[in-house]
């Protein structure tokens, strides 16, 4: 593979068996054929593929949006060596066809399975994903105990929690994910314990604690956070005052928080 590769989206709009149906679907083919290695269909089915990216700067990242896509996990393109970021959200996948995404054994570093509704019988798999950089997992109804897997997976760097119905339970799971510089867990039910235990994340430079309920007493935790540039805490409990109090901080911390 060429390392100076330009920047390409192709849209695949379905393949079946490497056959194309119009010319601008042959040429896509053939220019993943030719820089990717040969397709490899898992299934004799059609693939909807929304889109396909390749990038300069990442030459061996292969970028696939599946989302909202009609299909299923049995359907997915397989290539050679590349590693992956993929797009999974929006497709109502249960439990099996995560595992079966797993038992694909493909180095992938960044997926969204946000809305997604496979709940902690679906998260039990995703410790599997050793590769695993960046995972997205909003409003897959995941409540305290669907987190806990999340927790062993210390790989990551950024991780959307999101509408998950979260409390301090959950936030106890992913204590041990020391590398994690983004967390994104807004519109939870997480209180100012919380915030505390946060703390701890020696590597947090991002956090999103919007819709939640927070107020004044967690604003010297979220000032202890060691390595945070920015915290969005919105639509929580926060007075004028506390608000007045952050704002000072952040110009001599360059912290930048988001208030509203």
């Amino acid at each position: 593979m060429r390392s100076n590769l330009s920047l390409r989206k192709i849209a695949l709009l379905s393949v079946s068996l490497g056959v194309v149906s119009n010319a601008s679907q042959l040429h896509a083919t053939e220019v993943l054929s030719q820089e990717l290695g040969q397709l490899s269909i898992l299934q004799q089915r059609v693939i909807p593929v929304m889109s396909l990216e390749i990038s300069s700067t990442k030459p061996n990242r292969i970028v696939i949006d599946l989302s909202s896509a009609v299909g299923s996990m049995d359907d997915f393109i397989a290539l050679e060596d590349p590693s992956y970021a993929l797009n999974f959200s929006n497709n109502n996948l249960t439990p099996s066809e995560i595992s079966q995404l797993v038992k694909k054994k493909l180095k992938i570093v960044t997926l969204d399975l946000s809305e997604n509704p496979f709940g902690k019988e679906g998260s039990v798999f995703l410790p599997n994903l050793k590769s695993l950089e960046e995972l997205f997992v909003k409003a897959c109804t995941l409540y305290d105990d669907g987190v806990a897997p999340i927790g062993s997976m210390l790989t990551l760097k950024k991780l959307n929690v999101e509408y998950n119905g979260i409390t301090i339970k959950g936030i106890k799971h992913l204590m041990s994910l020391s590398s994690l510089e983004e967390l994104y867990i807004g519109s939870n039910y997480l209180k100012n314990d919380a915030v505390n235990l946060l703390k701890s994340l020696s590597s947090l430079k991002v956090v999103d604690l919007s819709m939640n309920e927070l107020d004044d007493n967690c604003i010297s935790d979220l000032l202890s956070m060691p390595a945070l540039q920015y915290a969005d805490i919105t639509n929580n409990n926060f007075t004028p005052e506390g608000i007045e109090k952050l704002r000072q901080a952040a110009s001599s911390r360059k912290i930048k928080f988001k208030y509203d």
